[in-house]
């Protein structure tokens, strides 16, 4: 396949805001124009996308608010063509056409800072006609029309473009060729790490540049595929003979190697995306993280269409260890050879993946399978990531150190992939703090969500969440030793300890992280009392200081073969036992199925040396320098074993779709008494209620109802009622009534009406809520309602989808819900509002529509265990229209 004809060729010049990257078609037969431009600029294909209004957080038009719709087209590069057929409402694009114009419109420059380019262009004279802001996924993207077309001829755009697009649909339009059948075939792979043909493009005759490594590392670790040099103005590099350029190779490389700066990456991919190239990666920075959205734009023009998926940019790129496969720069490889092994690393980082991957090397416990950076993310993130290394072979776990996660990172599909193959997922989570978030933000250009929400997802969906850099490799070797052997109920501990003080520090530690001690069992008592030379043997299992190692040595062995399961923990020092000896003895134990050795020195200076730890390994024995990080390993691993029962036994799953509801645009909020009449269809329980206007008519439904009553404003524009003095509680009597309803009255706006409703019974106020996380999306929060919402810090958050066991596990864990719940005959009032959650999650898949609720309170009743939703404020997306369905 022949690369289509640049558009760079176009005289195209610059404007006083920038360079002209992109040039604005208006057309008046959408399908039409897509094939005639095809080929008249040889465009292939084009990203299509159908802009509504909830598409922008704002527009105007001259002096007014401008909602239009419209279709828009994006294709080729340098410049971009964009092609658009305005639909309704006003706009710059229907005046264009009203007055017998098509073709070309405007000519558009992508800046970095809109307002900065309107007060630019109004120094030289030209003003705004037509402005937007909030465009992308992130809604951080705006544009500005400045009227210059009678000067100009067209109309210059500023374009602010957002840091994740929404996708787009892909169409293929007349100009799309065939492969020559004598030319060269892409090839098709869908994981890079399955390649079997790199080729490097630009790299450096030293091996010690960042651009001289990659072929360096192919070349001397001995990839087993096949792998190219690309250089222009070289017949070899260090030693390989090189080709001219991508297309001059004997075949379409699977993976091409992008080494060069910025600018020259973007020309290099496009030739790779021309020549059907699956895999590209690009090390440069000076994109996006500095600012220059702009190449990130041109970037995904590129991409836009094509099978080609880029690894980074500014990343250090990936390697396949057992085979080789070196698509990286990283230093590592330069200092010391990597042992090929069965943990999986990834990070967007590529300092904290070179510095984890060193760390991991050093220890001498596990080797590497496979590791990757990501850096930007243009089109490749964690998910993408996540599925490849956990698909490995060789893998045992996958270790990831992530800054922030992109909209399209399915964390659910990961984690249920992940856990059919039996490979735990350990993460640690960057930008947990707010300071955290800030840089994360500065280096990956993304936005980091809520810590607490990144916590409560990572849980549920994969175990745990590491807290630093030295936790997740012990868990990463925790996972590894004892690969296969985790899947049942791993939360008892048996501790070999040499004092009295060790056994009491091992039980406050254990209890911290809500880890047990396994019954020894008078039968194994009596054999481990036997051979300590005690009466008096509990769990931990206090030996006191043995006169040789060997001794200690069988003391272990007497507790090791007496257990039935569970983890043995052996505490060592060096001023009593002689390591070496140690762990060749315990490395020739006869170790029962199901027990697993964890050997922990008694002070962190008392190091098991590589070596020794290799010894153990061997024998399926990890070290872990102390007592909390082992025991922190432990407890991350039977958390890791609870999730996968509970993913295997969850059965029905709530709140799928809402996950993919459009995020972006306006909203507008539900009355109680609209959301009142639809759950009471969907079977939620709800109060008896009247919705009226003045003060006769209240007094006169508190009557019917019957005494004593709530009586609320139910006002969409009023969010929290009782700040707002729009609610009264065990109203008894007309008086009450009358007196309750003219001071709502003095409140009530156009719109508004108030609500007597019946007082529902239950004094345990429940909150259910569902947030919208900038980077996980939608969560479910379950918390203390009504005034114990805000006194108290006491929720729980659950990811979607979700079973009805998650939730059921989330209600019972917030404590003040619980001890209210107590009373409920076998847990019935438990079960109503376990119920009632999945059926209220399940009304909001229904409508489609739901941006965020907060039912708020839900009053649970041991006494008749029973739940009713006596308030509620839910908002929903706008239509084309402006208004909900």
């Amino acid at each position: 396949m022949t690369a289509t004809p640049p558009l760079a060729a176009l005289p195209i010049a610059s404007t006083p805001i920038g360079d002209v990257g992109q040039v604005g078609i208006l057309v008046k037969d959408f399908d039409a124009a897509l094939d005639l431009y095809g080929r008249m600029f040889g465009i292939e294909e084009w990203t299509c996308y159908h802009y509504t209004p909830e598409f922008l957080s704002w527009s105007r038009y001259g002096d007014a608010e401008g909602r239009f719709e419209m279709l828009l087209a994006m294709g080729g590069s340098s410049p971009q063509v964009e092609l658009i057929q305005p639909l309704a409402g006003p706009s710059i694009y229907q005046d264009f056409l009203d007055e017998g114009h098509v073709g070309l419109h405007h000519l558009g420059v992508f800046v970095d800072d809109l307002d900065e380019a309107i007060a630019r262009m109004a120094e030289t004279g030209y003003h705004v006609t037509q402005t937007a802001r909030g465009y992308g996924l992130n809604a951080d993207g705006g544009f500005a029309y400045f009227n210059t077309e009678n000067d100009l001829g067209a109309v210059i755009e500023a374009i602010e473009v957002p840091s994740v697009r929404r996708p787009g649909e892909v169409r293929r339009t007349a100009a799309a060729r065939e492969p020559d059948p004598a030319g060269l075939r892409a090839p098709r792979i869908d994981n890079p790490l399955r390649a079997e043909s790199v080729a490097v493009v630009g790299p450096s005759s030293d091996p010690w540049k960042t651009s001289g490594r990659t072929l360096d590392y192919l070349s001397r670790l001995g990839f087993d595929g096949r792998y190219y040099a690309v250089s222009p103005v070289h017949d070899e590099v260090l030693g390989v003979p090189t080709y001219p350029s991508l297309s001059a190779l004997p075949e379409v490389p699977e993976v091409v190697v992008l080494v060069g700066p910025a600018d020259r990456v973007i020309e290099d991919l496009r030739e790779s995306v021309a020549l059907g190239v699956p895999f590209a990666v690009a090390f440069a920075s000076g994109f996006g993280e500095t600012g220059r959205h702009d190449r990130d734009e041109k970037i995904r023009a590129v991409l836009a269409g094509s099978g080609t998926r880029l690894v980074g940019p500014n990343c250090i790129g990936f390697m396949h260890v057992g085979r080789s496969l070196t698509a990286t720069f990283s230093s590592v490889l330069q200092r010391t050879p990597v042992p090929a092994g069965h943990v999986a690393l990834f990070s967007q980082s590529g300092g904290l993946g070179n510095a984890l991957m060193q760390s991991l090397v050093a220890r001498g416990v596990s080797g590497l399978s496979a590791w990757a950076s990501s850096g930007n993310e243009i089109s490749l993130g964690f998910a993408d990531w996540a599925g490849w290394l956990t698909d490995e072979e060789d893998t045992h776990v996958l270790a990831s150190i992530v800054e922030s996660f992109r909209p399209g990172d399915d964390l659910e599909d990961v984690a249920a992939a992940a856990g059919e193959r039996g490979v735990p997922v350990a993460v640690l989570k960057l930008g947990r703090s707010a300071r955290g978030a800030l840089g994360a933000q500065s280096h990956t250009g993304k936005r980091a969500g809520s810590g607490r929400v990144a916590q409560s997802v990572l849980r549920h969906r994969f175990g745990t969440v590491c807290t630093s850099p030295e936790q997740l490799l012990d868990l990463a070797e925790t996972f590894d030793v004892f690969a296969g052997r985790l899947a049942r109920d791993d939360h008892e501990l048996t501790v070999v300890t040499t004092s009295g003080a060790q056994g009491v520090l091992w039980n406050d530690l254990a209890d911290d992280r809500d880890l047990t001690f396994h019954d020894l069992g008078t039968e194994a008592a009596a054999r481990i009392s036997a051979t300590v030379g005690s009466d008096h043997v509990g769990n931990p299992v206090d030996v006191g200081v043995q006169l040789t190692t060997a001794d200690y040595v069988r003391i272990v062995n007497s507790v090791v073969t007496s257990s039935t399961g569970g983890w043995v923990i052996v505490t060592a020092t060096r001023l009593a036992h002689d390591f070496d000896e140690l762990a060749a003895g315990i490395a020739a134990m006869d170790v029962p199925e199901g027990v697993r050795i964890v050997v922990v020195p008694l002070s962190e200076d008392d190091r098991v040396t590589p070596e020794q730890a290799q010894v153990l390994r061997a024998a399926g024995v990890i070290a872990l320098p102390t007592a909390a990080r082992a025991l922190d390993a432990i407890a991350s691993a039977a958390s890791w074993s609870k999730v996968q029962r509970t993913r295997a036994a969850r059965g029905r799953l709530v709140g799928a779709s809402l996950r993919s509801a459009a995020a972006a645009g306006g909203t507008e909020h539900l009355t109680f008494r609209k959301v009142a009449e639809e759950l009471a269809t969907a079977g939620v329980p709800v109060p008896d209620s009247r919705a009226v206007r003045d003060v006769q008519s209240v007094v006169l439904a508190a009557e019917e109802i019957g005494f004593p009553v709530a009586i609320k404003i139910d006002d969409p524009d009023i969010l929290h009622k009782a700040d707002a003095g729009g609610v009264f509680i065990g109203v008894d009597s007309v008086q009450a009534a009358r007196d309750a309803a003219v001071r709502l009255t003095a409140i009530q706006s156009e719109n508004a009406t108030i609500s007597v409703q019946t007082m529902a019974p239950g004094r345990t106020e429940v909150l259910v809520g569902l947030r919208s996380d900038p980077e996980f999306g939608p969560v479910l929060v379950v918390g203390a309602g009504g005034g114990m919402t805000e006194a108290i810090d006491d929720i729980g958050i659950l990811p979607l989808p979700t079973s009805r066991s998650e939730v059921r596990d989330a209600i019972a864990a917030v404590r003040v819900v619980a001890a209210g719940l107590r009373k409920a005959p076998g847990g019935q009032t438990l079960e109503a509002l376990t119920d009632a959650v999945m059926d209220i999650v399940a009304w909001a898949e229904q409508r489609g529509d739901v941006h965020e609720f907060e039912f708020n309170p839900i009053l649970a009743d041991p006494e008749t265990a029973t739940v009713t939703v006596v308030d509620a404020v839910v908002s929903v997306h706008l239509t084309l229209e402006g208004t909900n369905r």
